[in-house]
């Protein structure tokens, strides 16, 4: 699969032993990552790797890429569902904060996703969660097309940004990284 060709991922929430799957291929690929040159690893070494059938890791994902997507879209729900009281008591400094420390313990993931030219496919989670963080806010259920427009251009500046921080091996510094995210957030959930 090129870069920057969707991203199929085929859902199967809510059972454990499915989400103990997923985590065992994402763990494995990125041990192989280690050692493997990306476009090395196919599912058949994944798998193995990982200790499962290849017919398991087709009944949950489409692609290796999808491995990477789903995990850090993961990431990102237990990430909202982290600092929804901070969104609404709109204390941004403690969002910021928050999502720089996610970035932090995610960071193997960001990485990750960002050597294989991922990046730009994160585009749609980070829009997903730019709309939660609007309607959160705003207490609507349904945005207006400005807060849609509002969303979009803040998704797409995350997802640049992030690829900036990880280009520049993390070491933008934090200050300065806070006050930016603290800027935009202030900017995406104006009136």
């Amino acid at each position: 699969m090129a870069s920057g060709d969707p991203i199929m991922i085929v859902k199967n929430n809510g059972n454990k032993r499915a989400q103990q799957t997923k985590l065992l291929l994402f763990n494995a690929l990125l041990e192989l990552m280690r050692d493997t040159e990306y476009k090395g690893i196919n599912v058949k070494l994944l798998s193995e790797k990982a200790g499962i059938a290849r017919q398991t890791f087709y009944r949950y994902f489409t692609s290796i890429d999808a491995v990477l997507i789903e995990e850090m879209t993961r990431r990102f729900d237990i990430f909202f569902e982290s600092i929804e009281d901070y969104l609404l008591s709109k204390d941004y400094h403690q969002v910021s904060k928050a999502i720089l420390a996610s970035l932090k313990v995610d960071d193997d993931l960001f990485i990750a996703i960002h050597k294989v030219g991922l990046s730009y496919n994160l585009y749609l989670p980070y829009l997903e969660y730019a709309k939660k963080v609007k309607k959160t806010v705003s207490n609507v259920n349904k945005l207006t097309s400005k807060d849609l427009l509002l969303t979009e251009f803040y998704a797409g500046g995350l997802c640049i940004l992030l690829n900036y921080w990880i280009g520049n091996n993390t070491d933008v510094p934090l200050e300065e990284f806070t006050e930016v995210l603290i800027n935009a957030l202030e900017f995406l959930i104006q009136k």
